[in-house]
């Protein structure tokens, strides 16, 4: 993804890459949803632990910038 993708992110918030790229896409429109798979009990509490992450506002902006949601499900 480049500069200031998930991994940046994740290194300044002391988070995995996939804890940030979840709580990207739960604060995206309405209409995204993840569905998570997981292959041992590690990635599920990896994942657990995402609904108490808070992504700030101006990390969410940044991703958004770097990917965008859909045209569909913006404005």
């Amino acid at each position: 993804m480049g500069p200031n993708g998930p991994d940046d992110v994740a290194r300044k918030l002391d988070a995995t890459p996939l804890q940030v790229a979840l709580a990207w896409l739960m604060r995206c429109p309405p209409g995204i949803l993840p569905i998570l798979g997981t292959c041992s009990v590690a990635q599920v509490e990896e994942n657990i632990a995402t609904s108490g992450f808070k992504l700030p506002d101006e990390d969410f902006k940044r991703l958004s910038e770097v990917s965008p949601p859909p045209a569909f499900f913006r404005d």
